[in-house]
C-alpha cells in the first residue's frame, strides 16, 4: 500500500508541477524590448485615437519614463499629461518603477514579468532604491528564465540598507526556494537532513518574525497562513487583522473567511461518531472543497482521519497527500491542501475545476504594496 501511496502521490505532485511549469513558460516568453525599452507602435501616438484609460496612463508613463533624466525633464514630465501619482518629482526613473510594478501585477495590462523586469534595471540604475526589491522578486520568480537565488541575495543586501522590513521577508522567501535543496544536500552527504531541515527552518522563521516585528505586511500575512495551518485560529485572526489596517486585501479576505469558518465551526455539532467511513469522507471533502458552506481545513483533516479509522482507504490516501508536501516548518501548506481540493479520489484521481471554494490568500507579489491605489483598482480583486 505504501507503494501505492507513493505513486499516487507522485502523479498528483507531477500533475500540480506540470501546470505550474508551463504557466511558467508562459510567463517567460520573450518580449521584444531592448534593454532600454522603447514605445510600441500601439501607443506611439496616444493622444490622438480613442483607447481605454489604463491604456492611455501606460502611453503616457513610457513616454515619460524615456526622457532625458535632467531636472528640467522632471519639471516637463509632472506637468505634462494627467497626473499619474509619479510620487516627488515625477521622474523618469519614479515612471520606470512604476511601469515595473504595472507589468508585474498585469494592472490595465496583461501581465508580463520579463517587461517588468526591465523596467526594474531601468529604475535600478536612475537610483530607485526600491527597485532592488523588484529586482529580487523577479530572480526569485524567474521573470526571465530560471530562478537566481543567488541573485536576489545580492539585491537584497543592497535593499537592507533602505528597506530592511521588506528585504528580511525576501530573505525569507529566498532561504524558502533553498530549503528542499538543503535537505537534499545533506541526504547525499549522508548527514542528519531532519536536523539540517530542523535549523533551517527555524533560521527561516526568525526572518519571517523579525520582519513581521518591522512592520512588514507579507511577514505578518505569511504568520497569519501559519497560524491557520497550525489550528491557532484566534493567532490568526491577529496576524490578519495586522495585515489588513496595513492595506492588505488579502489579509481582509481571510479575515471575512477564518471568521466564517470560526462561525461555522461554532453551529455544528459533533454528531460523526456514529457515521459510517463513506459518509464521514463524504463530509469530509465537503469541508475541504467549501461544497454549500465555507471551506475549513482544520474540519476536513479531522473528519478524513475519522473516516480512515473506519477503514476509508480515499481518506487516508488524501491525508498522505495532505501531508506529503509541508511548509518549511513542517505544518500544512494551506497552498498545497487548497489545490488538492480540485483531487477527485473516486474517479481516476483526477484534478477538476473546483468552482466556489474560498481559499485563504497571499498577496500577487510582495510588492503590492507598493502600487498606487489608482493601479490596483485595475487588477481583479482578491475573492
Amino acid at each position: 500500500m505504501k507503494v501505492g501511496l507513493g505513486l499516487l502521490a507522485a502523479g498528483v505532485l507531477q500533475a500540480v508541477l506540470a501546470t505550474e511549469m508551463a504557466d511558467a513558460r508562459a510567463r517567460a516568453q520573450p518580449v521584444e524590448m531592448s534593454a532600454a525599452p522603447s514605445i510600441s507602435q500601439q501607443v506611439a501616438q496616444p493622444l490622438q485615437s480613442p483607447m481605454p484609460i489604463a491604456q492611455r496612463d501606460i502611453a503616457l508613463l513610457l513616454e515619460r519614463a524615456q526622457r532625458p533624466a535632467t531636472p528640467a525633464a522632471s519639471r516637463r514630465s509632472s506637468a505634462a499629461g494627467p497626473r499619474l501619482d509619479l510620487g516627488p518629482g515625477g521622474s523618469a526613473t519614479d515612471a520606470a518603477w512604476l511601469l515595473g510594478l504595472i507589468y508585474a501585477h498585469g494592472a490595465g495590462t496583461p501581465q508580463d514579468l520579463s517587461a517588468a523586469q526591465l523596467w526594474f534595471e531601468r529604475a535600478a540604475a536612475g537610483g530607485n532604491r526600491l527597485a532592488q526589491a523588484g529586482l529580487a522578486w523577479c530572480a526569485l520568480e524567474g521573470c526571465q528564465g530560471n530562478v537566481n537565488v543567488a541573485g536576489a541575495r545580492a539585491r537584497i543586501n543592497t535593499l537592507k540598507a533602505s528597506h530592511n522590513a521588506r528585504a528580511l521577508y525576501l530573505e525569507w522567501l529566498a532561504m524558502s526556494k533553498l530549503l528542499p535543496l538543503n535537505t537534499a544536500a545533506a541526504t547525499a552527504a549522508n548527514r542528519a537532513p531532519d536536523a539540517d531541515r530542523d535549523l533551517a527552518a527555524l533560521a527561516s522563521r526568525e526572518l519571517l518574525l523579525q520582519a513581521a516585528r518591522l512592520g512588514d505586511m507579507h511577514a505578518t500575512l505569511e504568520l497569519g497562513l501559519e497560524a491557520v495551518a497550525t489550528e491557532r485560529p484566534d493567532v490568526a485572526r491577529n496576524y490578519f487583522q495586522r495585515a489588513a489596517s496595513d492595506g492588505s486585501q488579502a489579509g481582509q479576505h481571510n479575515l471575512r473567511l477564518l471568521d466564517k469558518q470560526l462561525a461555522l465551526a461554532r453551529t455544528s455539532g459533533d454528531s460523526w461518531a456514529d457515521m459510517d467511513a463513506s459518509t464521514l469522507f463524504a463530509a469530509a471533502q465537503r469541508s475541504h472543497r467549501g461544497e454549500g458552506q465555507v471551506a475549513n481545513y482544520t474540519e476536513a483533516i479531522r473528519l478524513y482521519r475519522l473516516a480512515e479509522a473506519k477503514g476509508s482507504v480515499k481518506a487516508r490516501e488524501m491525508l498522505t497527500l495532505i501531508f506529503s508536501r509541508t511548509t518549511t516548518t513542517g505544518q500544512v501548506d494551506i497552498a498545497w491542501i487548497q489545490r488538492l481540493a480540485q483531487l477527485n479520489l473516486g474517479n481516476g484521481s483526477g484534478l477538476t475545476n473546483a468552482v466556489g471554494i474560498q481559499l485563504f490568500h497571499r498577496e500577487r507579489t510582495p510588492l503590492i504594496d507598493y502600487l498606487p491605489a489608482l493601479w490596483k483598482a485595475r487588477i481583479n480583486p482578491i475573492s
